[in-house]
């Protein structure tokens, strides 16, 4: 989920967003490699969340849990965390969706 243009450029972070058969083999592979539970952190999306949904509906070997930044790659650390896409998203999954962003003191979280 790392929107630092150094990581992106290198075809890393939330660059995997975008190339997404790449993201589905890293996960596959990790999956098959390693006997404890392997999850995704990312953010909503590239510029706007309404294909994340679809981003994780291809993540069905992903069974344990997925951490989201409420930010899309775009906004990298600006603006305001969009907590509604991540309870949309929540709504679509049936594993546990963590989020992030914008939690700065108990009340938030």
């Amino acid at each position: 989920g790392c929107p630092a243009k150094k990581v992106v450029k290198s075809g890393h972070g939330s660059s995997l967003m975008i190339n997404r058969d790449t993201a589905f083999r890293i996960v596959e592979e990790m999956s098959k490699a390693v006997s404890i539970p392997v999850s995704v952190k990312t953010r909503l999306g590239w510029e706007n969340p309404e294909l994340l949904k679809d981003f994780f509906s291809d993540f069905r070997m992903l069974e344990q849990f997925i951490t989201v930044h409420a930010r899309t790659y775009k906004q990298a650390f600006t603006g305001q965390a969009d907590w509604s896409a991540l309870f949309d998203l929540k709504r679509h999954l049936s594993i546990p969706v963590i989020g992030n962003g914008d939690v700065v003191d108990y009340d938030d979280g």
